[in-house]
């Protein structure tokens, strides 16, 4: 493996970065471009930034501005003053992040005027946040479900006990789906304090109490609320589930209550700032116990819980903590302090500090979903997790975040819907990678004591992220690191996109960089809402164009960029040094890393779907994959890239020569891995298998589709045998099987389907296969059964409807049965309107252009959302139509004359 080059970058006036060559080639770190790209993109953008965030406020201020805030301007980020007095000369660094980012740095910071105050109408303000005149302390929960009865009905009473922090006599209390009973009790040191009223607030869910006389800064009281409802299986706040049990239907309750669903299994102040205490063991069923299954999540995780012990240098301050299995749950997991909820089978980042607005849920998803992998890097060394983080997390944020029409990674929100769509990957992914990119910068022990600076300053508080960039710009001035958290974050954090950085050879030690904002549709117009990030100004008022290298090249001497993909974009290279990069692949590919193959892979087919590369390039890159024994580049092949082929190109005659092309790439690994587990397997072998197995059925290898065929039908002979068809090629199987089998495989997978009441991995596995199907009258029944919500599909995934349809829309048989079925039913599925982006993504002549816009003139838009995504649907059709109209000759001669 390649060493870290060493540089030095004296300041703005120096031109000259001091590189490590290395062998033939040179290596260009995520370090050295993060630092010329965050300068630029940095001045260039904060203004920009500011004037997103600053916003005019139609709220009193006069007694806010001046509690916790720089002079003239208020904590929330509705300024006083005018724009014109904050500049950079005015204020200093902690007041730059005051006036951007709208957030207080505690609870009693938060002021009247939130960032969640929605206007609606001239004169109608809807507040979906609390005001900040109690604290929850503690609550004392009794519900009684009867969930065997004829119906499933609750009876609940919870008690809440509150402290005041300003002075008020209206409580305000979240509440959904359920009856609130009367009278309310409400009392301060068992004294009876009087209701006069309450008040019902449908849209902002909240149950208002008015009392008889103000209650006092400092003031303990308890809210005594009984209430019912019903138990609905819908997944979110109280539900309940079933599984089978010696051939009985049995029943459970379970919870689910983030983000904002707390409120429906019982009243409560429910904001993430608010915590409290509660009054209210590894679980599973026997026959999981006998299979093996608890031994190993029980001995993984008492691995990861040491390992994040020692990481932070903070124990885990619960007496235990439980693992608990429920059948049905929408989310992967849910680490609530002290259970973990997941299907069958984060306690310091969300649990001890928690985020105070759902603005910031990257605090808990963002750093979890990082800091997960370092944990499975450390409990499982020989898993070679740098390739699964890269395959599972930076492809994953790159692709959600190039299309223009995304969400920054701190995004103010208000509503409960908007809330909701936090959940992303903009949140989980893209926020790991910008904290994997930061702990890059400051190298790991300055990293690592960051996260304990921030753990101990911030326990059991709720923050913003101010507090965390704090604690890494602390902890680099104290180790003498030339980085400023909070300067370079910005630009990551409150934007959306990420940039496309060029190098170009001028000369033999001269390199040529520059840095725009990298869209796939370059001609995509951004939504007005968001500041363009990265915005394509001259460098020259900024930082050096080029960068001097210690070691003169030789014009056989290669660049290749982002060392190890540390940094969060895309790199382009002049055509020689792609060339340059290609031979070094066909003749020794071992030299680069495998993250780096991969990135090749990804960034020049990407380059490609912009228009900055020829897609000739691109697809040579591929040609080195006959060698290619590592999982991950596969990944960047055949998951994305070959897949955008395949939906462009699958009705073209000229298809099969691609189909050719791809099944030969993978013959040396398919004969080679085979079906069966071996002894010498790596996990990246088991992955790649798995790769391999696939994609060969799929583009035609004759004896992959009767491999497949056999294993289903020996299957289908003793179905209660579990260990015919390895977990691994269940995909492979199941979809190759339904494809190119009879009526009666379908038939048999789907009651297969319908029953089962096991692992929801199996379940989405089948469910996945039966879309798979090439018989167009099975394919429309089960379209038609997913749009009727039928209860063989519904009654374990409340969800799996929708992933039908979309399923169906994907595939070649399937696209015209979803549209014709979208078309005649509009009226009804309108809500459904996300099956149509599906369906529109594979749009590329003239002909699906007319067709698109006949449907949208006949079913216009109603909704913004709608509107939104026809406009995104319609610039993705234009497009795809542009990008063919020029690549498709050249890339199918090229194929050709590989041929």
């Amino acid at each position: 493996m390649v060493e870290r080059e060493q540089f030095t970058f004296d300041g703005m006036d120096n031109d000259v970065v001091v590189l490590e060559q290395k062998k033939r080639g040179i290596y260009i770190s995520p370090l050295v471009l993060v630092v010329y790209v965050l300068v630029t993109i940095f001045l260039s953008v904060a203004v920009g930034v500011i004037v997103h965030f600053v916003k005019p406020c139609t709220h009193d201020q006069s007694e806010s501005a001046d509690r916790h805030s720089p002079e003239g301007v208020s904590v929330d980020g509705c300024p006083v003053t005018t724009l014109s007095t904050v500049t950079s000369s005015s204020i200093g660094d902690d007041d730059l992040w005051m006036v951007c980012l709208n957030m207080s740095l505690s609870r009693n910071e938060t002021l009247p005027c939130p960032v969640s105050c929605h206007q609606t109408t001239p004169g109608e303000v809807i507040n979906y946040r609390l005001p900040p005149t109690f604290l929850p302390r503690h609550y004392n929960i009794d519900i009684k479900p009867d969930i065997y009865g004829k119906e499933f009905l609750y009876q609940g009473r919870v008690v809440i006990h509150l402290e005041c922090t300003e002075r008020s006599d209206v409580i305000f209390v979240h509440f959904r789906k359920m009856t609130i009973e009367q009278p309310i009790d409400v009392r301060s040191a068992d004294v009876i304090i009087g209701v006069i009223k309450t008040e019902t607030v449908n849209v902002t869910e909240l149950f208002k109490i008015y009392l008889d006389r103000p209650i006092e800064v400092g003031e303990n009281i308890s809210v005594s609320i009984s209430y019912h409802g019903e138990v609905l299986a819908d997944m979110v706040g109280m539900y309940y589930s079933r599984y089978v049990e010696e051939n009985a239907t049995k029943f459970m309750l379970a919870t689910q209550l983030q983000a904002t669903d707390a409120r429906k299994a019982f009243p409560c102040l429910d904001e993430p700032l608010l915590k409290a205490t509660f009054e209210l063991r590894h679980w599973s069923r026997p026959e999981f116990i006998e299979k093996g299954y608890v031994n190993y999540s029980l001995d993984i995780g008492l691995k990861i819980f040491d390992y994040f012990e020692n990481y932070f240098d903070y124990p885990y301050d619960m007496p235990k903590e439980d693992q608990i299995s429920v059948p049905d749950f929408a989310f992967g997991a849910m680490e609530n302090w002290g259970l973990i909820v997941y299907r069958e089978t984060r306690m310091w980042l969300g649990n001890v500090v928690t985020c105070a607005w759902w603005s910031d849920l990257w605090l808990n998803e963002g750093m979890a979903r990082y800091h997960e992998y370092l944990a499975m890097k450390a409990v499982q060394p020989d898993w070679d997790v740098d390739q699964i983080f890269a395959a599972q997390v930076i492809y994953t944020a790159l692709a959600s975040d190039q299309l223009g029409h995304s969400y920054p990674v701190h995004n103010p929100v208000e509503k409960p819907n908007e809330i909701e769509r936090m959940f992303n990957s903009i949140t989980y992914n893209k926020a790991g990678c910008v904290i994997r990119m930061l702990k890059e910068l400051l190298l790991k022990d300055s990293y690592q004591d960051a996260m304990r600076l921030y753990l101990r300053q911030n326990a059991y508080d709720s923050v913003t992220f101010v507090e965390l960039l704090r604690a890494f710009d602390d902890q680099a001035k104290k180790d003498d690191i030339p980085v400023n958290a909070s300067m370079m974050m910005a630009t990551w954090i409150t934007q959306m996109g990420y940039p496309l950085v060029t190098m170009e050879k001028i000369n033999n030690n001269t390199i040529k960089i520059t840095q725009k904002m990298f869209l796939q549709n370059p001609q995509r117009p951004l939504y007005e809402a968001y500041t363009p990030p990265f915005k394509s100004l001259s460098l020259n008022n900024f930082i050096p164009e080029t960068i001097k290298l210690q070691h003169p090249l030789s014009s056989s001497d290669w660049l290749l960029g982002n060392y190890l993909q540390y940094g969060l974009y895309r790199v382009n290279y002049d055509i020689v040094n792609w060339n340059l990069l290609i031979s070094q692949l066909k003749s020794n590919h071992k030299v680069f890393h495998v993250v780096n193959r991969g990135q090749l892979i990804q960034d020049s087919f990407n380059l490609g779907r912009s228009g900055d590369l020829d897609h000739v390039i691109s697809l040579r890159v591929t040609e080195y994959l006959r060698d290619e024994t590592d999982h991950l580049p596969w990944v960047a092949a055949a998951e994305e890239a070959f897949e955008f082929f395949q939906k462009i190109f699958r009705y073209s005659a000229n298809f099969p020569l691609f189909r050719t092309y791809a099944r030969n790439l993978m013959l040396k690994n398919y004969k080679t891995l085979g079906w069966k587990k071996r002894l010498e397997d790596t996990h990246h072998d088991v992955y790649l298998r798995e790769l391999t197995t696939k994609y060969s059925c799929i583009y035609g290898n004759t004896d992959c589709i009767e491999t497949a065929l056999d294993y289903f039908r020996r299957w289908k002979d003793d179905p209660t045998n579990t260990t015919i068809i390895d977990p691994n090629i269940r995909n492979t199987v199941y979809c190759t099987a339904i494809h190119y089998g009879l009526p009666s495989d379908w038939d048999f997978l789907f009651n297969i389907y319908k029953n089962f009441q096991h692992f929801s991995n199996e379940k989405s596995r089948q469910c996945r296969a039966l879309t798979c199907s090439s018989d167009r009258a099975t394919l429309a029944r089960f379209f038609q059964m997913a749009a009727s919500n039928n209860e063989e599909i519904m009654s374990h995934d409340p969800e799996g409807a929708i992933t039908i349809m979309r399923y169906i829309a994907k595939t070649s048989v399937g696209h015209y049965i979803a549209w014709e079925a979208l078309d005649a039913q509009w009226d009804t599925m309108r809500s459904k309107h996300t099956i149509f982006s599906s369906l529109c993504e594979s749009l590329s002549t003239q002909y699906d252009l007319e067709r698109f816009e006949a449907f949208i003139s006949k079913h216009p838009p109603k909704k913004e959302n709608e509107k939104n995504s026809t406009e995104d649907a319609r610039n993705l059709i234009l497009h795809n139509m542009r990008w063919r109209a020029a690549n498709e000759n050249a890339i199918f001669q090229w194929l050709r004359n590989v041929h």
